[in-house]
């Protein structure tokens, strides 16, 4: 699990990045973007009595894990759903080892 500081998206960057660079492939699990008000709603609710609803305010300001691929320049990847609708797991592909 990545955890992140208050300002902690550089951590966050950091350590994935070094994730992804040395393997192939890559599996992260994190927050989508919720699709439906319902969905937003119920994620909401779920992290505020959470110990970590400051990490997950983050994260969102910053467009969720899709959002933080696009930072450290991550652009192929497959997106897989899990059981739960607001949770997907990237299957990161790294291009520069053959």
């Amino acid at each position: 699990m990545i955890r992140l500081q208050i300002k902690g998206i550089p951590k966050a960057k950091l350590l994935l990045g070094k994730m992804t660079t040395i393997p192939k492939t890559s599996l992260v699990c994190g927050f989508s973007k919720p699709e439906l008000t319902e969905q937003c709603l119920l994620l909401w609710e779920d992290q505020l009595f959470a110990s970590q609803y400051r990490h997950y305010t983050t994260c969102r300001d910053h467009g969720c894990s899709k959002g933080l691929l696009q930072s450290i320049g991550t652009s192929k990847y497959v997106l897989y759903d899990s059981f739960d609708l607001v949770i997907k797991i990237y299957k990161i592909i790294n291009e520069s080892i053959e």
